[in-house]
């Protein structure tokens, strides 16, 4: 009996170090490979919304993906897209005023400057709109 018991905690602790291996090999392929892992947790059934913006401000360093970001956007906002309707309502009916919109809106006019479409004065403010919503959502200040 006391071979059966050395025997016990061994595979315990192992299959704790499998689990903090995986948590490894799982950091290091964001690490390596930031769209992938990116890719990956989006397939996942509930992705988090912490590991993706994880993976965006330290693998992609805030530069999402064309292909992703209406996706990226949706699961960080906290909505599925079965609400899109409903949350594309929700952008448009955002009241601008937070103590930093200023920022907001100059923020705004730079992104994507150089796209013809994004200068456009109604697009400028739905991102700025979106922005406010986003900023309001997730209490940043």
């Amino acid at each position: 009996m006391p071979d059966k018991e050395k025997t016990s905690p061994p595979l315990a602790e192992e299959s704790l170090d499998e689990n903090k291996d995986g948590e490894k090999e799982e950091e290091k392929t964001a690490n390596e490979d930031p769209r992938r892992a990116l890719r990956l947790e989006l397939q996942q059934r509930r992705p988090s919304a912490l590991r993706v913006q994880k993976i965006c401000r330290n693998g992609l360093k805030g530069r999402l993906p064309p292909d992703l970001r209406a996706d990226i956007w949706q699961l960080l906002l906290g909505v599925d897209s079965k609400d899109r309707f409903l949350l594309d309502d929700s952008i448009r009916d955002t009241t601008q005023d937070l103590d930093n919109q200023r920022v907001i809106r100059v923020d705004a006019q730079r992104t994507r400057a150089d796209v013809e479409y994004f200068r456009n004065p109604e697009v400028e403010l739905l991102v700025s709109k979106l922005l406010t919503y986003y900023c309001k959502r997730k209490a940043i200040r």
